[in-house]
C-alpha cells in the first residue's frame, strides 16, 4: 500500500482494536459469522512485532482471539500499515504474501490465505464465501 493510501486511512491502535472493538464486533455477531470460515483451520497469530501478537482461534461458537501467540500453529508478522490495509480491505494475504510484505515466522504461510474469508467475517462483517 503506498504511503498515501496509508495516509487516508483512519488509523487503527493494534492493542487497542484486539482488546476492545473487535471483542465487540464479535459478540455483534461476526464470531459466528467467521466460525463459518475457519472451523477447519488451525490457530493463526498475526504479529506486529515481538510484544504485539494476537491469536485468532475457532471456537464452537465463533472466533476466540487471545493476547500472544505461543498457541498459534502460524504465526504471520506484519508491519502496522500492511495490517491496517487488511482491516481496511485495502490489502489480501495473497497480496502481501507474494509482495513479500509478511513473515510467516512458524507454520505454514499459505494458511494465512486460507483464513482470508474469516478475517474479512470479523474486519468487515463480509459473509464467507
Amino acid at each position: 500500500m503506498t504511503a498515501t493510501a496509508r495516509a487516508a486511512l483512519p488509523p487503527i491502535d493494534f492493542e487497542h482494536y484486539h482488546r476492545t472493538e473487535l471483542p465487540e464486533l464479535l459478540a455483534a455477531g461476526r464470531g459466528a459469522l467467521a466460525a463459518k470460515a475457519a472451523r477447519s483451520l488451525g490457530p493463526l497469530a498475526l504479529r506486529l512485532d515481538a510484544r504485539s501478537a494476537y491469536t485468532y482461534r475457532p471456537a464452537a461458537a465463533g472466533i476466540e482471539i487471545t493476547p500472544g501467540d505461543a498457541g498459534a500453529d502460524t504465526v504471520i508478522e506484519l508491519d502496522p500499515g500492511d495490517w491496517q490495509g487488511l482491516v481496511h480491505e485495502l490489502e489480501a494475504p495473497a497480496g502481501l504474501l507474494y509482495a513479500g510484505r509478511v513473515r510467516c515466522r512458524r507454520g505454514k504461510a499459505m494458511d494465512f490465505m486460507a483464513w482470508e474469508p474469516a478475517l474479512r467475517a470479523l474486519y468487515q462483517g463480509r459473509p464467507p464465501y
